[in-house]
């Protein structure tokens, strides 16, 4: 699903859940990110799930929608500049969209504990940021290509180089900054929410 797609299905999803948020379940989450990932729009969803709350669908695109945004707050504030207090109170949150480069930032700032990356603290922010509009841009790129493609073989092709649940793909990059919860590799998904109820 396009971001323009995904605008529309999250308008959708949310005039038929009559704007409610109330409580969901791991179900309402895979079929949420399920059809987001297939492009199925929400009448389709709701007439192949006849019993499907629309409102714990809405619920769970806000959650991850929300800790999505929060994780990519933080993590600006924390680049521009890295005090330690972030760390503290938005840890959680950091780790969850970027482990990996997390787990940088904490060996390097804990050094006694782990073999921490060589250079600065500002260099390694650095190094982090050209990592992700990379990561980033080249899936903006393939997800322009992914629109434009003339045939559903070139279609699914692509859409295989963006997620694939059975082999690496670009989603799933450790540097690539999410811009939407339909972009939400499996992983970050779980980690965003934490405990949900079966």
């Amino acid at each position: 699903m396009s971001a323009t797609e995904e605008t529309a299905f999250a308008h959708q999803l949310r005039q038929v859940a009559a704007d409610q948020i109330v409580e969901f379940r791991r179900g309402d989450v895979s079929v949420l990110m399920d059809a987001l990932r297939s492009g199925f729009p929400v009448s389709s969803i709701l007439k192949l799930l006849p019993g499907m709350d629309p409102a714990s669908l809405w619920s769970a695109y806000c959650t991850l929608d929300n800790r999505l945004r929060d994780a990519s707050r933080v993590w600006a504030e924390y680049v521009a500049e890295p005090h330690d207090y972030l760390l503290g109170s938005n840890g959680d949150v950091m780790q969850a969209l970027f482990p990996i480069p997390f787990a940088d930032v904490i060996a390097h700032l804990h050094p006694e504990d782990t073999h921490h990356p060589k250079g600065s603290l500002s260099d390694l922010l650095r190094a982090f940021t050209e990592t992700t509009v990379y990561a980033t841009t080249r899936v903006l790129r393939l997800e322009a290509k992914l629109a434009t493609a003339p045939t559903l073989r070139q279609r699914q092709a692509i859409g295989y180089q963006l997620f694939n649940p059975f082999d690496e793909h670009e989603w799933q990059h450790p540097y690539f900054h999410p811009q939407r919860v339909g972009q939400l590799s499996l992983m970050r998904v779980i980690d965003l929410l934490g405990e949900v109820r079966e």
